[in-house]
């Protein structure tokens, strides 16, 4: 039997509540009326220890996989600054780390690069770091599907709902086009 086969024929007890962000399995099961039996003892642990967890569910791996990855890929990229960018490129080996080709946009030259966390969050899931041009952002992303990556063509979209981010870092807005007064200008005292 493969292992395929196998998940398909166990059932777990997940916790779902109200928490999008991460779903974990609390018990594992060979059937499903074994997951069932169990849920009194789960759903009484989730109430004492943690109750936002509440409902559990029974279901299938696969169904579990599914209902996690629509979670995880539905969080929103954070804005952040040069500095976060470099830290995190430089405090582990880049995995997946590119840099594109500089495109034009407004008749500018445009930098796009990005790379991958060798750190997983969970499973296949990683942070990607993106920069285009000026502009940074990190996202959480299923390393082994790159429907769910950055890319130069949906950068901007998501940058543009992206909410500027106090974790995990301090965005700050980048002073890179401040224009200082020259001497030779008028200048009011």
């Amino acid at each position: 039997m493969t292992f395929n086969q196998q998940s398909q024929q166990e059932f777990v007890t997940v916790g779902v509540g109200n928490n999008t962000a991460f779903r974990g399995i609390y018990s594992v099961h060979y059937s499903e009326q074994e997951a069932r039996d169990n849920l009194p003892r789960v759903e009484a642990y989730y109430r004492e220890r943690e109750p936002e967890r509440l409902p559990v569910q029974v279901m299938t791996f696969d169904e579990f996989f599914a209902l996690q990855k629509s979670a995880l890929s539905a969080r929103p990229a954070d804005r952040i600054d040069s500095e976060k960018f470099r830290e995190m490129l430089e405090v582990l080996p880049p995995k997946h780390w590119y840099i594109g080709k500089h495109s034009k946009q407004f008749c500018m030259s445009v930098h796009f690069e990005r790379f991958c966390m060798i750190e997983h969050f969970y499973n296949s899931w990683t942070s990607q770091y993106v920069q285009k041009g000026y502009r940074f952002m990190c996202k959480l992303v299923d390393v082994t599907d790159k429907a769910t990556w950055v890319t130069q063509n949906n950068f901007d979209e998501l940058y543009a709902a992206a909410p500027l981010s106090f974790w995990p870092c301090q965005a700050r807005p980048l002073n890179l086009l401040k224009i200082q007064p020259r001497s030779s200008i008028l200048r009011f005292c």
